[in-house]
């Protein structure tokens, strides 16, 4: 049984009595400190026990101290429990008119957990943001290099071996798809990992970049892609949604026959705006309509689910949006996403 360690911070006596019978209560284990200052109580030596620190709000200074107080690796050190009316937002207070010890013991107990599930989520987010980075750069190396000596190989051949040059095809499509993988899976880590604040999104650049990227693809297929001269104006993040546009557009070049167009468009319903992508072609199932767009956090409940479309779901909810189809007459599906209106243009 781990041990509790609470820190009692210069507590008046009628405090300390409560606090004492609260500790007992809440953890029979507790060992109490007795300190005069937050200071004081951060130079105690540091251990792997549980810790709280307990304190009034007489000087906010202190409480501020208190709440922002880290251990060597940078983690948040203990939770903070003020008796009194505290503005920290990484603190718990209690007035000192409701301190009886069994409300303090459950102020203890919510605090304690909260401070844990806190120190689990900065870690889980740091693993993430390692995750991100070693497939983006330490994945992207060996995969270059090998796309680059296949291309080689394919020259070198030049046609003298009809049988290893498919072959050298099927691996090289292999390593395509491998790359693609990546790029979705870091997109999601990263924007989990590191949320970027929502702003006013010009939207005809973010769809400009999108479609210079795809020229070559839309060429092939000899598509062609309608969009408006103006767009609703957003709030959301530039770089998530570029990748919300390639992915949504990617899907519509893959299930779009030569020569056909795909629509694009956006309008505003009362306080969001909705960004559509319209391609011909026949109707989604029923029975996988309500499953175009599984959550990401899903995925590995499911057998080869699609990832794209779950990229592109993550990625709008984090902006405050939501993502649907629909069919228009008897021959367009729409893929649609919506985001919140900017500020001053509803």
């Amino acid at each position: 049984m781990r041990t509790t360690t609470i820190f009692l911070v210069d507590l008046p006596e009628s405090a300390r009595s409560s606090a004492q019978r609260a500790a007992a209560l809440a953890f029979p284990e507790a060992r109490l400190v007795r300190v005069a200052t937050v200071k004081e109580a951060l130079q105690q030596s540091l251990t792997n026990h549980r810790q709280i620190l307990l304190l009034t709000d007489i000087d906010e200074m202190e409480v501020a101290l208190a709440a922002q107080a880290t251990d060597t690796e940078e983690m948040p050190r203990w939770a903070t429990v003020v008796i009194g009316h505290s503005s920290a937002d990484l603190a718990e207070s209690i007035p000192l008119e409701e301190c009886t010890p069994l409300r303090l013991a459950r102020i203890f107990r919510l605090a304690l957990n909260l401070h844990e599930l806190l120190r689990e989520n900065l870690q889980l987010r740091g693993d993430l943001k390692t995750i991100a980075r070693r497939l983006s750069h330490d994945l992207r190396s060996p995969l270059n290099c090998l796309h680059l000596n296949f291309e080689l190989m394919d020259e070198l051949l030049n046609g003298t071996d009809p049988a290893l040059k498919m072959q050298i095809s099927v691996i090289r499509g292999s390593l395509s798809e491998i790359a693609q993988l990546v790029e979705r899976y870091t997109d999601v880590v990263k924007a989990s990992a590191e949320p970027l604040p929502a702003k006013e999104v010009a939207m005809d650049s973010v769809v400009n970049n999108v479609l210079e990227r795809l020229e070559g693809e839309i060429k092939q297929k000899n598509i062609t892609v309608q969009r408006p001269d103006d767009w609703p104006t957003a709030q959301g993040v530039a770089v998530w949604l570029e990748v919300v546009w390639w992915n949504l557009l990617v899907n519509a070049l893959k299930h779009t026959h030569s020569s056909m167009s795909i629509q694009l468009g956006g309008d505003c319903d009362g306080d969001e705006a909705r960004f559509w992508v319209a391609n011909h072609g026949a109707a989604v199932l029923a029975e996988i309509k309500e499953k175009l767009f599984p959550r990401f956090d899903r995925l590995h409940g499911q057998i080869r689910p699609g990832l794209g479309l779950s990229v592109v779901e993550r990625l709008i909810s984090l902006q405050g949006g939501r993502c649907g189809y629909e069919r228009r007459g008897d021959d367009s599906s729409v893929f649609y996403f919506t985001l919140p209106i900017a500020t001053g243009h509803i």
